[in-house]
């Protein structure tokens, strides 16, 4: 989202997995895009899916026109605190518990369209909870600018089944 912001482009997500993203990125003719574990997609390269490579030749291109060494460019960026953790339980169980979750989070833009992702309106903090489809888990993935926000985002999305 930051990066999005510095060059006044939109920012869209889509739900979890590589063709919920490229199809999202197809309707919207998007430059680039990702997966949750990193993984960079390019429309212009025609396997269309996840591509390491892809990502390296986005950095590659970025230093040869930003002429500055990686880690300055690195240390440019703000600071992003980001974890990913996973609870045991059911998609029941994490249904029992959505409102819960989202009453701590009032003011805070949600979206369910992919189990709950709630982000400040600045974008950031953020954190996403969804219940595994192949696994009796609750997969949560949450960023904030330093460790005691983020700390505090995921105290307030901890879950358990005993809760």
């Amino acid at each position: 989202r930051y990066i999005a912001e510095q060059f006044n482009r939109k920012l869209y997500l889509s739900k979890v997995g590589e063709a919920n993203v490229v199809a999202e990125m197809q309707k919207r003719k998007a430059v680039i895009g990702g997966e949750g574990n990193g993984g960079v997609i390019d429309l212009h390269i025609p396997s269309l899916g996840r591509d390491s490579l892809t990502g390296i030749s986005w950095i590659l291109h970025l230093l040869q026109s930003d002429k500055r060494p990686l880690d300055q460019v690195v240390d440019s960026l703000p600071a992003r605190f980001m974890k990913k953790q996973a609870f045991p339980g059911s998609i029941t169980e994490f249904r029992k518990r959505f409102d819960t979750i989202t009453r701590k989070f009032r003011g805070y833009k949600i979206d369910t369209r992919d189990g709950l992702h709630v982000s400040h309106k600045s974008g950031l903090p953020w954190v996403h909870l969804r219940a595994s489809n192949t696994e009796p888990v609750v997969r949560v993935i949450a960023e904030a600018g330093s460790k005691a926000h983020l700390s505090e985002i995921l105290e307030k999305v901890r879950f358990n089944s005993n809760q």
